[in-house]
């Protein structure tokens, strides 16, 4: 077995004890395995989302030829874009205004959505 497996499991065994030690009274064995965790796992998730939003999503399809995702260019990708440095926008005080705009998207979206749902299975279906 690896010297690196030994010690992944004896750093998992150690930490599995530190967290299980909040059973008997908050300290700061359990305080460093909670922070250990949230910051590995906030770096996980924004890596996977970097990796799988950011990167194929936005660039694969604005970029296919640089990225090689397999995604042909499309000019209506950058509304998204658009409407997600909006969102960002809620940052700067003077632009915040901006943001209302993509909220009022997104808002409007589900509202017409959950509407079409609506009419298509309680309405339409009960006509035939």
């Amino acid at each position: 077995m690896p010297l690196t497996e030994i010690i992944g499991a004896w750093l998992a065994a150690l930490l599995t004890l530190s967290i299980l030690s909040f059973l008997f009274k908050e300290n700061p064995a359990y305080k460093a395995a909670e922070h250990l965790f949230v910051g590995v796992s906030a770096g996980y998730v924004f890596s996977i989302t970097w990796w799988d939003t950011v990167w194929l999503n936005l660039f694969g399809r604005l970029f296919p030829n640089y990225v090689e995702a397999g995604f042909e260019f499309d000019a209506l990708y950058i509304i998204p874009f658009i409407l997600g440095v909006f969102m960002l926008f809620r940052i700067i005080p003077s632009l915040s205004w901006m943001a209302r705009i993509s909220i009022a998207y997104i808002v409007g979206m589900a509202a017409g959505l959950k509407f079409y749902v609506y009419l298509n299975s309680n309405v339409l279906k009960q006509i035939q």
